[in-house]
């Protein structure tokens, strides 16, 4: 009888012992695998908490410009909420300032001067970038009206900015409250009619 070939309890016994430990080495990557994602998880979420949300806070109102005067207009500090990395001013849909008008980024200001053939309305976009966070970029916009008027439309004195709106003074020292620089035009536009 060859015993080479025959196989004791014991062999058999070890056999199964290796084949036990090969199975758990080879369950160690899937363990790994389970425990990094879940571990990235928890990354994610903790990333995700701490990154500032950029939004809109105030706003900014609309404002007007006269034509053949200075405009300096200061886009407020309280307009957006959150860590600001870069503030973007143009018209809606991407379209460049007009010649006339230009942002000023370390002041935060519109300044400019509006010739004869450039009155209208304008619609204004500011658009702000908060911090990378998590493979997104945090941004916020508001749209505002940038109205440019005439001489001859409206008379300096008469645009009264208040707390509560616009007032407009009449020449018999009677005033009308507007809520907005649209109500004002339109109200004006209203007075001018014979």
């Amino acid at each position: 009888m060859d015993t080479s070939k025959k196989r004791t309890g014991a062999d058999l016994a070890g056999t199964r012992q290796s084949l036990d430990w090969i199975r758990r080495v080879s369950a160690i990557p899937h363990l790994v695998l389970v425990l990094t994602s879940v571990s990235m998880h928890g990354l994610a979420v903790t990333i995700h908490c701490s990154c500032a949300e950029t939004r809109v806070l105030h706003g900014v109102p609309d404002t007007a410009a006269i034509i053949g005067k200075l405009f300096y207009y200061p886009v407020s500090p309280y307009a957006f909420q959150g860590k600001i990395s870069q503030f973007q001013v143009t018209q809606v849909h991407n379209v460049r300032l007009p010649r006339w008008l230009e942002y000023s980024p370390s002041i935060k200001t519109l300044q400019g001067l509006p010739l004869e053939d450039e009155g209208g309305d304008y619609q204004m976009m500011v658009l702000v970038s908060g911090d990378f966070c998590f493979q997104q970029m945090r941004t916020a916009s508001v749209t505002f009206t940038l109205h440019v008027l005439d001489r001859d439309e409206v008379n300096e004195a008469s645009l009264i900015p208040s707390p509560s709106g616009y007032s407009k003074v009449y020449k018999d020292d009677k005033a009308t409250a507007y809520s907005s620089i649209t109500e004002f035009i339109k109200g004006n536009a209203l007075d001018n009619k014979p």
